[in-house]
């Protein structure tokens, strides 16, 4: 969805009628995304980079906040049309930020947006921003300009032991600084959270990611996500990537692998990654589509919590894996995830 703007009180010049000419440029937005800085069930705090104009001060720009309707009552909300046709939350003067914490329904999904306005009544429009509500959210990491959990679990991810800093990237948006490139054949870079997962077990849980592949060797694995004890296949829970034409791959339990669908390599493509520990299954989900589902191998006696690692996984107590390509947006919940928790999810986090 691209960022469509609307002139809004277009004036013609008449020099016999008018001493010179009416103010008829929208407002300047240079950087159009707009930043989740923290979420509940049922609140999500938002910020965006102010505008500019021509005419008017800075100070004197009017900002409304708009959400859409639930799951979604649009399929896009980006045009000035569409997203004053939604629900206005507020309008302010001279804003960079707004806590919403009424109007969000819990395992609803929406869209917000934001319109700016200048004295002479022309309006541009931000990039809409999208999210899912789930009172099993555990972290979340968006990725926008740091790598901060934006949950009340604050559990951050920092650069993992002995490796460097992955580099801030453009997201599937186009958004510069949100998004991280990994690049192992330059130097391997990887992630580790501050904390603990606090998901061991049998617990059921999902984990949702959008991941831009490069080209790696086949048979290479190249994981996305991992946490876990760190036996045997590298850990309790993660996913990797094993290589160009091959599938993407869930680690079990240490034990064994379940196969899931061909790896993207050239499109952003989003994953969620989940476990039912009722029917001892694994599902799958790709571009909010089930592409696959497999039953888990038998479960060990006790898992060890351990730290959450975002670029590489662990074997035997050692860092590996390292992960090749573009990796954003990663939500990790204590639940099963349903189909429609995915497509919705899938449709308001969408490019």
């Amino acid at each position: 969805m691209g960022n469509k703007r609307l002139n809004r009180g277009l004036l013609f010049c008449v020099p016999l009628l008018l001493m010179g000419c009416g103010d008829s440029n929208n407002p300047i937005i240079a950087f159009p995304g707009i930043t989740t800085t923290a979420i509940t069930p049922t609140s999500v705090s938002l910020s965006w980079t102010k505008a500019t104009d021509g005419r008017s001060n800075s100070s004197a720009l009017v900002y409304s906040v708009y959400q859409s309707g639930p799951n979604p009552a649009y399929q896009s909300f980006d045009t000035l049309a569409e997203v004053e046709a939604g629900t206005l939350v507020q309008t302010f003067t001279d804003a960079d930020s707004i806590t919403i914490s009424s109007g969000i329904v819990a395992g609803n999904s929406y869209y917000f947006n934001v319109v700016v306005e200048d004295e002479a009544h022309n309006k541009a429009v931000y990039d809409p921003h999208g999210e899912n509500f789930q009172t099993s959210l555990v972290s979340y990491y968006p990725f926008s300009g740091n790598s901060n959990d934006v949950t009340a679990t604050a559990n951050h991810l920092a650069v993992a032991t002995g490796l460097v800093l992955p580099i801030a990237t453009l997201d599937r948006f186009g958004h510069p600084h949100s998004a991280y490139s990994f690049n192992p054949d330059i130097t391997p870079q990887c992630f580790q959270s501050t904390n603990n997962v606090g998901i061991v077990g049998n617990a059921s849980r999902s984990v949702s990611f959008w991941v831009l592949s490069s080209n790696t060797p086949a048979g290479t694995p190249r994981a996305t996500f991992a946490w876990g004890d760190g036996s045997v296949n590298g850990s309790s829970f993660g996913a990797y990537e094993s290589g160009i034409g091959n599938n993407w791959v869930v680690w079990l339990w240490g034990s064994a692998d379940v196969s899931t669908a061909t790896a993207a390599t050239s499109n952003w493509e989003h994953w969620v990654i989940g476990y039912d520990s009722t029917t001892d299954h694994i599902y799958t989900y790709k571009n909010g589509v089930g592409v696959n589902n497999g039953t888990a191998p038998a479960l060990p006696a006790n898992t060890v919590d351990t730290l959450l690692f975002v670029g590489c996984g662990m074997d035997a107590g050692v860092l590996g894996y390292p992960y090749k390509g573009n990796i954003d947006d990663i939500r990790i919940y204590n639940q099963l995830l349903s189909s429609t928790d995915v497509a919705n999810l899938y449709t308001v986090t969408r490019p």
